[in-house]
């Protein structure tokens, strides 16, 4: 009787394991819902950047910023800050977060109308400055 308990809480610990590593390795029913967003990758001096911004909305957005050498390996960032501006509104920063090796995270900043908002992406590789801007349409 024993032994059959055991065994039956074994069973169940690998069913909650594996599919606990079925659902980390999906992506969230938000991020697929609308089909949305903005990607898009620009050179830089250093190599390049990947950029997605989710969902391009007009309210709270998460960008995710990846940054490669020219070898497309990922790069060393020693710091890296983002402005975001429209129009003749003062450029404001949003709170980069280093998540691994090159890759920063911005959750939940602001985009509060619709428009064509620049964002400006500086960053300190081993001394190396490299400045980036590029244009989100957000509807």
């Amino acid at each position: 009787s024993f032994v059959r308990g055991v065994r039956g809480e074994v069973a169940l610990a690998v069913v909650v394991l594996g599919l606990t590593a079925a659902l980390v390795g999906m992506v969230p029913a938000g991020s697929t819902a609308d089909g949305g967003g903005f990607s898009a990758s620009y050179d830089d001096a250093a190599g390049s950047l990947g950029v997605t911004v989710t969902p391009a909305r007009s309210g709270a957005n998460t960008m995710h910023l990846y940054f490669y050498d020219t070898d497309g390996r990922p790069r060393t960032v020693d710091v890296a800050e983002a402005t975001v501006a429209i129009g003749d509104v003062p450029a404001r920063r949003i709170g980069l977060v280093p998540i691994t090796q090159g890759h920063f995270t911005a959750a939940a900043f602001s985009l509060p109308s619709a428009g064509n908002w620049t964002i400006t992406i500086k960053s300190v590789s081993r001394g190396q400055v490299t400045t980036s801007s590029f244009e989100v349409p957000v509807s």
